[in-house]
């Protein structure tokens, strides 16, 4: 008899647990859906691809900075990129200067900011910290710019390498991912649309 009244409990232990695991299911892909809706928002705030920007805040979160960081620095590059084009004495055109990193392709096109920023990596990782440093940081990246600095100083090669390690963990969110996030989000408030 006592074996039965263990029995039981354990079987009323695995079905409570499986129960709790059901009911965690549908959270869990709620905060999926919100993470991959957010890194979508950002991407599009700081003028880069989903794609990119998962990349880098995968990168970033070992070095302890922000998604609202990171976005916010990659939008004033963004910025300070098309001031450096339009004034060849602009601040952060004698900043791009000065680390010898180019903002325009061989046809004179801007490139990516986040293509750009891994070039900024390579500079800054060789550079000594101080106020050179943190000047050069606030000058491309804005208010962002002193906490981006352990992230910049990972260099060029370890952001790539950072990226491969996302892509091969399934860790970074693809654009026809978060189209399909996005309507699964809306399949599940019920918007459809009318066309």
């Amino acid at each position: 008899k006592k074996f039965g009244v263990q029995l039981t409990l354990s079987l009323e232990t695995i079905a409570t647990g499986v129960g709790r695991l059901i009911g965690a299911f549908p959270s869990a892909i709620k905060g999926a859906v919100d993470h991959a809706d957010a890194l979508s928002k950002a991407a599009q705030k700081a003028g880069v691809t989903t794609e990119a920007l998962s990349r880098l805040a995968y990168a970033a979160d070992y070095s302890d900075v922000s998604l609202d960081e990171l976005t916010s620095g990659l939008q004033k590059l963004s910025k300070a990129m098309v001031e450096s084009v339009g004034s060849k004495t602009s601040g952060p055109a004698v900043a791009f200067r000065a680390l010898g990193v180019s903002v325009t392709d061989a046809s004179g096109k801007l490139r990516a900011s986040d293509a750009v920023f891994n070039d900024l990596a390579d500079r800054f990782a060789s550079l000594p910290d101080g106020v050179l440093k943190t000047n050069l940081a606030l000058q491309l990246f804005g208010k962002s710019g002193a906490n981006l600095i352990p992230l910049l100083n990972s260099g060029g090669a370890e952001l790539k390498r950072m990226a491969n390690e996302a892509d091969r963990l399934g860790i970074t969110l693809s654009t026809s991912a978060e189209a399909s996030s996005a309507s699964s989000q809306c399949a599940s408030n019920h918007c459809w649309s009318s066309s």
